[in-house]
């Protein structure tokens, strides 16, 4: 999950919040973006979740304003 802080940081989120959403303990979340741990399926597929529910609500923000 290299990409896991990119993506993270381009929804404009914190690890305490992907924490929050997922379940996933903000230290393993840590650890999952510096790639010294693998994701198992359920973290990927709760932080895909998390990282799409957010992304649709940044476009829904956006679409407000335009």
């Amino acid at each position: 999950m290299k990409r896991l802080k990119q993506l993270r940081t381009l929804v404009g989120r914190g690890q305490f919040w992907l924490s929050k959403e997922t379940g996933i303990e903000r230290s393993r979340i840590s650890l999952l973006e510096n790639g010294r741990v693998q994701a198992t399926a359920g973290e990927t597929a709760a932080i895909k979740k998390a990282l799409q529910t957010a992304m649709r609500g940044n476009v829904a923000e956006f679409s407000r304003h335009v």
